[in-house]
């Protein structure tokens, strides 16, 4: 299979790492994710400058990539066989000696894979601009802007759809769509072990903040999605890992990573921006408290290669739109930012994003309600301000749906408030650890004070939850030899009597473990995000074992499936291949693009007729300036019965509760 090329390339890059250049596992595994996505973001850019992002050119690029490494690798470096064999008997010694967190993290794993590969996008992100715009490209063999009037299409840092391409393009489907956020999830576990490392944490604490990270509900129902919070929460794990590490060793190797991971987290989502802005500021702190030239050089190395990974979006962006950033045009009423900027708006988006993980359907539940409204009251702030408020929605206590839009964590919140004081008061401290979690508790504070609350901002908070379990596995690490015993004392006298062997029994028991127990619990808690998700449901009537794969596109609103699967049918009929989208605003656009039997891989042409923006790409100008449709597709609200394009009429064909169908009689 084609796509296997990517992950090959990673694994030559991971050998050359770990085995010919001795660099520690982990972090040979961090470099080799960096080096991999650079190749991927160089070869996506460059093809797509020469109009040439199809299957045969960029198979051959990543062939290129593959001989090239593997040339390097055999000529220049031994190759040590027994090496091979050492942490193959290393890798087999942690599981054999740690059996119950290596089955839960495999049972998670595995159990997501599966979801990841049976079901299709189909969350309203996915369906309005992720994949389609993966689909545009596709078309267009080119990532640069085309004619559209989804806006976030173009704008949306895109380096998650980027590997969506790439493995769509080889693999000739979206089969592997939502493979890119599993593998994020799957390559957090081994990061947060080693910022775990980093904290101090034994190896059991190394292990138990990787369960947390793996059991995050949030986490689960995103890994099997094309949503981007689990990949920049990747980025922005190895960026912190860097910054750690900063503290200990100035190489050119760790600014090099530095600015890597940096540069595709801000090319995969705006918010890493936040997240990071206290990491960086640490660094730049770091930098001129023991300063010197050779450090300054580095920081200022790394600066320009997260500019250079990006530079390419940003000059479309400036292009079209006068702004290298232009989500930042989002303005007024739908603007993402605050308008005003207090302490008691800061207090208030503190409470309020808390409180989007509290909802645990118990009595509890109205309690929390209760003491975030009485703390607006007492502040003598609206919790609906609109100006702090996203328009149209009312604050509630929530997080216990199973959907990856507005999921909450909820033991995780629990357990890294309780940590969090228990560090504070009573635990034992290290620097490293003080200021790691002091700048996570910034990055939340500056999340709360800039950003509008929204009821879907507990997606955007993930990376924060990934970001916190390397504490949590440090303060478990510091527990690990407590047990049952320590805690509580029980015998039953009778019972002893009657079943002298029970002794044995209650013995046994009151020598678990307390880790043990704790990681069963938080195993038992995140069960229901993996068998009950909205979007992909196993246990349900229909499910994504008895649905078809297309079909399962309305799970997540099955409001939608008449007027498109009509609409699918009347152009399937009347073989049209040229079908023009108008008014779709933000509208769901891929299920259109499924009409195409062979997917991406036929003559089905798909483009957006009304666009307000200016196209700099010329030969996507002339080709929309000749493009002639057989069919156009709108949105219900365009109210006519006839539309004029091109010199021609076309005619109301199909009227649904939300599409129409026009064609040319």
């Amino acid at each position: 299979m084609p796509a296997l090329i990517i992950p090959f390339l990673f694994c030559l890059f991971l050998f050359l790492f770990n085995h010919c250049k001795k660099i520690e596992w982990r972090y040979s595994f961090i470099l080799s994710s960096l080096f991999t996505c650079s190749i991927l973001v160089a070869l996506t850019e460059i093809l797509s400058k020469l109009m040439l992002f199809s299957y045969s050119y960029l198979f051959s690029g990543w062939v290129i990539c593959v001989l090239s490494l593997l040339a390097y690798i055999t000529i220049y470096q031994k190759i040590e066989i027994y090496a091979i064999k050492k942490s193959l008997m290393h890798i087999y010694t942690i599981i054999i000696n740690n059996k119950l967190p290596t089955f839960i993290l495999l049972f998670i794993l595995l159990s997501t894979l599966v979801l990841a590969l049976i079901s299709p996008p189909n969350t309203f992100d996915s369906m309005t601009y992720h994949m389609s715009r993966v689909a545009h490209w596709i078309q267009n063999k080119s990532v640069d802007f085309y004619p559209t009037s989804i806006f976030r299409q173009l704008v949306s840092a895109p380096l998650s759809e980027y590997i969506i391409a790439n493995f769509m393009v080889l693999y000739g489907n979206d089969r592997l769509a939502n493979i890119v956020q599993w593998l994020s999830m799957a390559g957090s576990l081994i990061v947060v072990s080693a910022i775990a490392s980093e904290l101090g944490a034994s190896k059991a604490g190394q292990l138990i903040a990787s369960i947390i990270c793996a059991t995050i509900p949030m986490g689960i129902l995103q890994s099997t999605s094309t949503q981007n919070d689990y990949l920049v929460g990747f980025w922005l794990l190895i960026f912190a890992y860097c910054v750690l590490v900063w503290g200990k060793q100035k190489t050119l190797l760790i600014a090099i990573s530095i600015g890597m991971s940096f540069g595709f987290a801000v090319l995969t989502k705006p918010t890493a921006y936040i997240y990071a802005f206290p990491f960086v500021m640490y660094l730049i702190w770091n930098c001129i408290s023991r300063f010197s030239i050779k450090n300054l050089l580095l920081l200022i190395c790394s600066f320009f290669i997260s500019l250079s990974i990006n530079s390419s979006h940003f000059i479309r962006n400036y292009e079209s739109f006068g702004t290298p950033i232009a989500q930042s045009l989002d303005t007024g009423h739908y603007s993402y930012e605050n308008e005003i900027i207090a302490l008691t708006v800061t207090i208030s988006n503190l409470a309020r994003n808390t409180g989007l993980h509290l909802e645990n359907n118990n009595r509890f539940d109205k309690l929390f309600q209760y003491v975030i409204e009485r703390m607006h009251t007492l502040l003598n702030i609206q919790i609906n301000d609109d100006r702090t408020t996203w328009p149209e929605y009312k604050f509630k206590v929530q997080g216990s749906t199973h959907h990856e839009d507005y999921a909450g964590n909820y033991y995780h919140t629990i357990l890294i408030i309780s940590l969090t004081f228990f560090y504070i008061f009573i635990g034992k401290k290290n620097i490293t650890t003080t200021i790691y979690i002091s700048l996570l508790s910034a990055s939340f504070i500056i999340f709360s004070t800039y950003l509008r609350w929204q009821p879907w901002h507990s997606r955007l908070q993930l990376p924060l939850f990934i970001m916190w379990s390397p504490f949590i596995g440090y303060i478990f690490s510091n527990l690990e030899k407590f047990k049952v015993k320590d805690i509580v004392v029980f015998e039953f006298p009778y019972l002893s009597k009657l079943l002298p062997s029970s002794n044995k029994i209650t013995y046994k028991i009151q020598q678990i473990n307390i880790n043990s127990i704790f990681i069963v619990l938080i195993f038992y808690s995140c069960i229901p995000s993996i068998f009950q998700s909205a979007t992909k449901p196993v246990l349900a009537e229909h499910n994504i074992f008895n649905t078809e794969r297309n079909e399962q596109l309305y799970f997540a609103n099955a409001n939608f499936k008449g007027d498109y699967l009509e609409i699918a049918k009347l152009i399937t009929e009347s073989k049209c291949k040229k079908i023009a989208l108008l008014g779709f605003g933000n509208v769901w656009e891929y299920p259109l693009w499924k009409f195409s039997p062979n997917n991406m891989n036929d003559s089905m042409q798909i483009e957006h007729i009304s666009t307000t923006y200016k196209i700099t790409n010329t030969i996507f100008l002339e080709n929309h300036k000749k493009f002639e449709p057989c069919g156009i597709v709108s949105v219900s609200s365009v109210s006519d019965n006839q539309i004029e394009y091109m010199n021609k009429t076309y005619y109301l064909s199909f009227t649904g509760q939300y599409l129409k169908l026009f064609t040319i009689q």
